[in-house]
């Protein structure tokens, strides 16, 4: 009983794993179809020339610089030019020969035909030259085909002269192009006759285990960085012959007119020598690229076939082209960062191939489900067509629908209550004639940003009344359908007019149109007040102030009691200060109406800093405070309102003078920053203010103390009066300050009021 209870319990569960399992392999079969044919185009050699391109754009994204182990001597136009003979005689290559040997050359390789007889004495000079310098020299050996149909049978192996070989090396110098025409492969040598003969570069380069008979040139080692020489300027002797020792020298043709020029990739063409370096340099500095193993490049195909290509139908289809996008930009920059640090090309073309024919496989697979969803879509729009015409029925707005001819089709029950009518009665009539404006408010005459634009008319209503609506006039096209039943062969156009009751709110824009201009009206009578209230206050406090002042100064005569020059003292005192307050009004209300007018000039900063200085050097003196100039000598003159920067500089000044207790100090400072601002600053040791009252005092009439009974006198007005005649300049004030550390003030004005000294 217990042995068929338990398997009872687990047959569902293998009846589950069975299903997961089939449905996994019915995932998986289209994607391993993929591989086959992928593996296919790869057994034709279709992607061969994909992996080439791949390697090349690799080259240019990882480019190295030459050793600095081998030279270059060019047989060059401007060496065929000076020894106007070609061939050379053989004499100049010995001299040549002798003189690299004598600057220390390791190693010196001639890419020149050496099969042919010259003149006797020449070809014993080069081979006299050719012993001396033994075991440096090598000498090429040529690999020719003595028929147009390039048979193998017709392969000839040509060598340099007998009387040259004794204490030379040989070396081939053949290169085979490609498929394509274009050399990369480099061969390590070549068999003849039993024979082995070593590659040109391999013969130069220092000693390496092989890992395979030919291998890639690496493309991104730049050719240029290899020191090159003319073969007339070594001949002559017009080279340093210390930048050939213990180097490698390779003698050869660059000039086009000795056609010794290959096509390459990257690059058009290169002559023979140059590829000769370009090998020599991947072979010293272990770049002799090979191509990854098949196996490795058809193993992970079948990982990407077997583990992705299921996931692209469980992907949105966006994520999934961002997959493939992304795995084949992923897969070239893993190819090329191991290009980079390994000699080893990584065979990329049949995994990005993988990812994208498996994609397309899953966008075919889809095609039955996209049918099946269509229709699934069609019914759901029968259900939003009938949603939708609930809505229209239910809408606040009201909404009338004419046809082609202009005939009202259709009316909502909100459109009829606006009309004061039955829908059936209106269905039919001209729809213009409903809109008192409808006739000149055609959808394309009156849009805005693409959309229809709001429009407001009245309506007539069946009373004899208007109601003020707000409408849009808009044009739909219905198109044929698609649907085997459909009959219609033309286009259908439907004029929709959307309009709602706006009378209410009419009402209340024209209240607040009223209220605006009895805020205007109010504003202007303000200013009238403040205008005329300083001209009758200025006229009587002008005579209260001067009659005080010839009291005070006794201009008359001595006045009997000494208390009448103090009280004359404090009537001039308390009339000076009540016509400041009085300015200061009357200048804030000028700046805050728009009607200060700025009279700039050239101004010396140092002077109307010594001039405001100068005004408040009574205060400072009473408290025995000492005021710093500190005014950059070199500061050029500012285009500034002498007047009012006069005024800002003194209302600072003041400022600091009266909350800075007796002793303290205060600066003034001038310069220009680094921006090419102007910046004046003052600074004290006063009292300074918290954050809290920072926050305000550029506000007319603040107080940081604005009881009556407070310490400090004033309007507040200074601080405000200055950052309005700042920004007049189009500069700014900043106030930096903490209690008992005193209080920074600085003026920036911008570097355009800077003039030239």
């Amino acid at each position: 009983m217990l042995w068929g209870h338990r398997q009872h319990r687990l047959e569902p569960r293998i009846a589950w794993r069975r299903l997961r399992r089939a449905a996994w392999l019915r995932s998986t079969i289209p994607h391993l179809v993929v591989l086959l044919l992928v593996a296919t185009v790869g057994l034709l050699g279709v992607l061969t020339p994909i992996e080439h391109a791949l390697m090349d754009l690799r080259f240019g994204l990882a480019g190295r610089s030459a050793s600095g182990n081998i030279v270059i001597v060019e047989i060059d136009h401007k060496s065929l030019q000076e020894l106007s003979v070609w061939p050379w005689p053989r004499s100049y290559h010995a001299e040549i020969l002798d003189r690299l040997t004598a600057a220390g050359a390791q190693g010196i390789a001639f890419d020149v035909d050496f099969s042919a007889q010259s003149t006797p004495p020449a070809d014993a000079a080069l081979a006299a030259a050719i012993a001396d310098a033994q075991p440096r020299v090598v000498l090429p050996v040529f690999k020719q085909y003595t028929s147009p149909s390039r048979n193998p049978d017709d392969v000839r192996f040509t060598g340099p002269l007998p009387q040259l070989t004794p204490g030379a090396r040989l070396a081939s110098v053949n290169l085979q192009p490609g498929a394509d025409g274009l050399i990369r492969l480099y061969g390590l040598g070549e068999q003849w006759d039993g024979q082995t003969f070593p590659a040109m570069a391999a013969a130069l380069a220092p000693p390496t285990p092989p890992r395979a008979a030919a291998f890639y040139l690496d493309y991104g080692i730049a050719i240029d960085s290899v020191p090159h020489y003319s073969y007339v300027d070594v001949l002559k002797g017009r080279v340093d012959p210390t930048v050939f020792a213990g180097k490698q020298v390779i003698i050869g043709a660059t000039s086009v007119e000795l056609g010794d020029h290959f096509a390459v990739p990257l690059y058009r063409t290169w002559p023979g020598v140059a590829l000769q370096a370009l090998a020599f340099e991947s072979i010293a500095q272990d770049r002799m690229l090979l191509r990854s193993s098949p196996a490795l490049t058809w193993l992970l195909a079948a990982l990407l076939a077997v583990v992705v290509g299921p996931r692209f139908s469980r992907w949105r289809r966006p994520l999934g082209l961002v997959v493939v996008l992304g795995g084949a930009v992923a897969l070239f920059g893993i190819s090329a960062v191991v290009q980079a640090w390994l000699p080893l090309s990584l065979d990329t073309a049949a995994w990005m191939l993988v990812l994208a024919l498996s994609y397309v496989a899953t966008l075919v697979l889809d095609f039955d489900r996209l049918a099946k969803r269509m229709f699934r879509k069609g019914m759901a729009l029968m259900q939003r067509n009938a949603m939708m015409r609930s809505l229209l029925e239910d809408s606040f707005d009201g909404i009338v629908i004419a046809g082609d001819n202009g005939r009202v089709e259709l009316v909502n029950p909100a459109a009829a209550a606006l009309l004061g009518a039955d829908a059936d009665t209106l269905v039919g009539r001209d729809a213009e004639t409903l809109f008192e404006a409808a006739a000149d408010a055609a959808p394309s005459d009156h849009e805005n940003n693409g959309r229809p634009a709001l429009r407001t008319t009245r309506l007539r209503r069946p009373d004899g009344g208007f109601l003020p609506v707000e409408f849009v006039v808009c044009r739909s096209v219905i198109r044929q359908g698609r649907h085997r039943l459909e009959r219609r062969d033309s286009l259908r156009t439907v004029t929709i007019y959307t309009f709602r009751d706006i009378a209410e709110r009419q009402r209340a824009e024209a209240a607040q149109r009223e209220a605006l201009a009895a805020a205007v009206a109010a504003n202007r009578a303000k200013t009238e007040f403040i205008a005329n209230m300083g001209h009758e206050l200025r006229t009587p406090l002008n005579a209260i102030i001067g009659f005080s002042e010839i009291i005070k100064e006794q201009m008359f005569g001595a006045v009997g009691h000494e208390h009448y020059i103090a009280y004359a003292a404090d009537i001039h005192k308390s009339g000076t200060r009540l016509l400041t307050t009085i300015n200061g009004v009357l200048e804030m209300a000028r700046i805050e109406g728009g009607r200060y007018q700025l009279e700039e000039t050239a101004v010396d900063l140092g002077d109307i800093v010594d001039d405001a200085m100068g005004a408040v050097a009574d205060a400072a003196g009473q408290k025995t405070l000492s005021i710093e100039r500190r005014i950059h000598p070199d500061l050029p003159p500012l285009r500034a309102d002498a007047r009012a920067l006069r005024q800002v500089l003194v209302s600072l000044l003041s400022n600091a003078v009266k909350f800075t207790g007796p002793g303290g100090k205060v600066a003034i400072e001038g310069a220009v920053d680094a921006a090419g601002h102007c910046l004046v600053s003052v600074a004290d040791t006063g009292i300074g203010m918290s954050e809290d009252q920072l926050g305000g005092v550029v506000r007319p009439f603040h107080q940081a103390d604005s009881s009556l009974a407070r310490k400090y006198e004033g309007s507040g007005l200074g601080l405000s009066l200055a950052a309005g005649l700042m920004s007049l300049h189009g500069g700014s004030l900043d106030i930096a300050s903490r209690p008992g550390s005193g209080t920074t003030v600085t003026l920036r004005f911008p570097a355009e009021r800077l003039l030239a000294a």
